[in-house]
Formats: structure tokens, sequence, C-alpha cells
């Protein structure tokens, strides 16, 4: 038979030819994609004693569903192991597998050659879904998942934890008892999470974690965590979540995230990209990037660090979204030399994120508004000026002021965003290098808050990211060079 293009470039009767050879090559796509698919449910949600069978709906002709039907007995035994589960990443393979089915049976209405259909014109003629035994999964997995996590959450409030069955069998199925715990402390006074009904994707996030925040938030944890704890008496908080893991929980100084990166990272892809731009520009005699230069030298430390009786001591990377949180800049310890995690530093040390964001969830449940340091952000709003008179701002915070307009004092030569009401942060650290202000009733002599663009453009900087972790880095290499030995608080 003739190519496609030398079809369409033919006469009638060659693009009646080419219009057949297309409608026979999209059944036959078509049927492969089925195929494919079922291939791929049996993996991703394998039967034992049936089989996935992709049919012609019952109540609807032109739609087809997914159904379990009783297997071959020529079939191999099917293996279950790895295939279960309640992790998000569980969830999102089934919700996309449900998805690509869905998509499957829309395409497979439409008959070739017709016009495809709007989405109001598939709004208005409602189908049955094509796989509801994957729909029904989908709803056990997330509603075991809202128990197991509201149940973890409230074991910890009230100071249990799992221990080895010390009753036999029979006595705990004769008392239902699914679990035996040890009393490790006594119970808190309240639990606290984060409130994300306003939670926006722009509040220096990475996209990874935006989504799987996005997932969390369902009031279905929360719901289900105040009936569990209620029969105890404790209450269950909901803290604002906006900038929860870009600031301090201890000096409530601005920081950014960053990841400890050993030796044996070097052949990850981020790594490797950089590494490879290194080599060439350094090869071709040219200048490479400076984030190239950065993670050469970075490697460079750690290929010595391998070769040392420590070979898996780590140093620190900027990482969007990473694991670690780092202040923007050195900021002394609070917390007096005998109470600090490591008896010979003396200043803050990078800390796990999660753990950061959760403190500062904790303190702003419990703390007054007029504490800065932890209430960091500051709404103003903005006060048109007349005859040719500069701007003014008030703070539009009623819950600190009450309705009370104070007025906001700008540094001479800075200036505020041109935004209608712009966020102040708390920056007593003096980490942004512009845009300070102060409230009217402040002392006269500091500028301790600054803009959102003086605040992130330096926290943000990748350059200046960079350095300080250069900074921590080499400090860490001083110790260990020097053999210097650091007493932590963990036990061995």
């Amino acid at each position: 038979m003739p190519g496609w293009q030398e079809l369409a470039n033919g006469d009638e009767t060659r693009l009646l030819q080419l219009r057949e050879a297309l409608k026979q090559h999209i059944i036959e796509q078509r049927q492969r994609i089925q195929r494919e698919l079922l291939r791929l449910t049996g993996r991703i949600l394998p039967l034992r004693g049936r089989d996935w069978v992709w049919a012609p709906h019952p109540d609807k002709p032109d739609c087809h569903l997914l159904r379990q039907a009783r297997e071959d007995a020529r079939r191999q035994k099917v293996k279950l192991r790895g295939q279960r589960g309640l992790s998000m990443a569980r969830i999102e393979q089934l919700s996309e597998l449900r998805r690509r089915w869905q998509s499957l049976n829309q395409a497979l209405r439409r008959k070739i050659g017709d016009r495809p259909l709007t989405a109001s014109e598939m709004r208005n003629d409602p189908i049955p879904d094509p796989c509801p035994d994957i729909l029904i999964k989908l709803e056990n997995i997330r509603e075991q998942r809202v128990n197991q996590t509201a149940h973890l959450i409230l074991a910890q409030a009230l100071g249990l934890r799992l221990r080895q069955p010390q009753l036999s069998p029979e006595s705990r199925q004769a008392a239902d008892i699914h679990g035996e715990y040890d009393v490790v402390r006594p119970p808190v006074d309240m639990i606290v999470v984060e409130d994300l009904s306003r939670y926006l994707s722009n509040q220096g996030r990475a996209k990874a974690e935006n989504t799987r925040l996005m997932k969390w938030c369902h009031r279905a944890i929360i719901l289900k965590l105040n009936m569990l704890a209620k029969p105890f008496g404790i209450p269950v908080l909901e803290t604002p979540a906006a900038y929860s893991s870009r600031f301090c929980c201890l000096s409530g100084a601005a920081g950014f995230r960053a990841a400890e990166v050993s030796w044996k990272d070097r052949h990850e892809f981020r790594w490797r990209v950089l590494l490879g731009e290194e080599a060439k520009a350094r090869a071709e005699g040219a200048e490479p990037s400076p984030s190239a230069m950065h993670a050469a030298r970075l490697f460079s430390s750690l290929e010595k660090i391998a070769a040392s009786e420590r070979p898996n001591r780590t140093l620190l990377a900027p990482q969007p979204g990473g694991p670690i949180f780092v202040t923007a800049k050195a900021i002394p310890h609070p917390a007096p030399a005998g109470n600090r995690k490591l008896s010979g530093n003396k200043d803050i040390l990078p800390m796990q994120a999660d753990l950061n964001a959760a403190v500062n969830l904790a303190l702003r449940a419990v703390a007054h508004p007029s504490v800065a340091d932890i209430h960091h952000r500051l709404r103003t709003e903005r006060k048109k000026g007349e005859k040719g008179q500069p701007d003014t701002f008030i703070v539009r915070e009623p819950r600190r002021f009450g309705k009370d307009k104070v007025p906001i004092q700008i540094r001479d030569g800075d200036s505020l965003p041109k935004e209608r009401n712009p966020n102040l942060f708390y920056d007593r650290h003096e980490i942004a290098p512009f845009g300070r202000a102060r409230l009217e009733t402040d002392s006269a002599g500091r500028f301790d808050y600054a803009s959102g663009p003086g605040v992130w453009k330096t926290v943000n900087d990748r350059e200046y990211q960079w350095r300080r972790c250069e900074a921590i880095n080499n400090e860490r290499l001083r110790r260990w060079l020097n053999h210097e030995q650091v007493k932590d608080d963990v036990p061995m």
C-alpha cells in the first residue's frame, strides 16, 4: 500500500483510500490502547480468581464498563506483593488509572469522522462511571488513610506508644483489643493542625509540596480527629498555614530550604547535569554558570570526605522544598548554652523543615497576635495621597490592634510595592536590604518590618543561598579537620 504522504498528495481516489486507511489505523490503535490499559490495570490492581474485562455498558450502549470476571484457569498465579498500601503515591496511581479509563471511554463514544463533543455537551449528557470498582477502591483507601492518620495523631496526643502484645490472641479477640500501648508522657492540652482552607500556592512552597498539601486539604481528617479527641477532652485548633515554613521557629528569621548531599548523590540528575556543565565549560575554556561552579566545589569537598574516616558525612546545598530549613543569615542561638542541641555551636543550626513549621503552627495557636516574632506577617492598607502627595499606609490587623488604624512609617529612600494592600514581614534581623518600615507606635530608631520583595528577593536568591550553605559547610569542615568532638543530645 502507498505511504501516507503519497496518498495525501494523490487524486480523489487516493484521498478516499487515505480516509479508509486512517479509519482502520485508528481502530487498530484503539484496540491496542484497550489491551495495554487492561494489562496495566492487571498490574496495578491485580486480582486472584478474577480478571479485568472491558465490555459494552449494559445500561448505555455507547459506553463501556470495566468489570471483574472469572479468569482463565490456565493463567499463572497472580502476585499481589507491593500493590497495596495507603501512601499518597498509591492514591495518585489509582486516580490516574481511573482518569485514563474515563478518557478512553469518552474517546470510544465518538464515531470516527464525527466532531468531538464540547464540554457543555458532555455536561448535558451524563454517562455512567466506566470503572466503579476502581472508584470504590479509591474511596476505601482514602477512608482508611483518614482513619489511620487521625488515629496516629491522637495516639501521639495522648502520649501513647504501641508495644508488642502482652495478652494472648484469645484474650485480645474476646475483648476486641486491636493494639496495646505504653504511656510515655502525659496527654497534651490541645492538638494544632494547619488550616488550609485559604491555602495559596504562591507562599514559597515547591510544586510537589503544593500538590500533596492540596490533596491533604480536606475536612475528613480534621472531622475524624475531632470525633476521636472529644471523649478525651482535647480540643483541636486550626492555625493558618501561611508562611509557616518560611520562618525560623527559634528566632523568627526568614530562611530557605536545603538538603544534605553526600558523595553518592553525584549520580542524581540534578547534580549530574551541573557537574557535566562545569566539566564541559572547563574543557572548552569557558565560564560555567554560578550553580555549576558551586556544585563542582561542593562535590570536590565531598570527594575528600568520601576518602576520609567518615565517608558518609554530608554537606548542605540549597534545594526548593528540601527537607532542611536554613536561616537566611547566621543568627545567634537564643537558648542558654546548656540547653542547645549541640554543645559547641553559637548560632542556630539547620533544622528539619517540617518540625520547624510544626513548631511555628503551635506557637501561633497560643501566642498573642501582638507577638511579631511568631505572627510574622503584617497586612497593610494603602491610602491614596491627595494633590501629588505620596500614598500612605495603615495596619490592617483587627486581631492585633482592634479598630485602631495604626499608621506605617517608611524609611527614607525606601518604598513599598505598588500592590493595593502589600504585606510587611517582621525582620528584626535585617535580612531585607530595602523596603524597610516600622509602625508609628514603635521606637523611631529601628525599622523592624520589611516588604515582601525586600525579604524574599534576598532569601530566594540562589547565589545568596549557595553562599549561606557554603559558610555552614566551611564551619563543618573546620570542625571535622580539627577533630572537634561535638556532643549532641541524641541518646545512643
